[in-house]
């Protein structure tokens, strides 16, 4: 996988007055990975910040965008929306760590799935989303309440680890 790039509207360097906050900051944050030519996904942020020469990428209300490609390698018309108050993007490996009112939703022929949870992790290299907080998940006239969660990127498939509630 090839990283395309990152847009940057501002960066400065600022002294760190709080824990985890960086010493550069960047106001409209924006990345795109691609994998030969073809969009994997896109992470925009209205501010970022880092250390200088850390591996993590704190980001202020995180969007993301992820594709599914289809026969010839082009997009799918629903890419995955993804969407939390905070995250940590992590630079080496493309992996995303959503946390605060995290919500992904998909849709697939007409139908939305929608996943609500506090936490939430993101892997680039499996394309899969994971974790072992409480989830509410609803698909059509659909929901259903567990923790813990392992799912693909584009919400085809999901595997909730404690399901506690099936409510149709």
């Amino acid at each position: 996988m090839l990283l395309v790039g990152a847009t940057l509207a501002a960066c400065s360097r600022k002294p760190s007055s709080k824990a985890g906050q960086g010493n550069q900051v960047m106001e409209g944050f924006a990345l795109t990975l691609t994998d030969h030519g073809v969009t994997e996904w896109t992470l925009r942020s209205i501010r970022a910040s880092f250390d200088a020469g850390a591996d993590d990428v704190s980001l202020e209300e995180p969007r993301m965008e992820i594709f599914s490609a289809t026969k010839g390698a082009q997009r799918s018309s629903s890419p995955t929306r993804v969407a939390s108050r905070t995250g940590t993007y992590r630079q080496g490996s493309g992996d995303l760590r959503l946390q605060g009112s995290v919500v992904v939703d998909a849709e697939e022929r007409g139908e939305k799935t929608v996943l609500k949870t506090e936490s939430l992790d993101y892997s680039s290299e499996k394309s899969r989303f994971e974790t072992d907080k409480p989830v509410f998940l609803t698909r059509g006239g659909s929901r259903m309440k567990g923790t813990g969660l392992t799912a693909s990127k584009d919400l085809r498939e999901i595997h909730v680890r404690h399901q506690q509630a099936v409510l149709e």
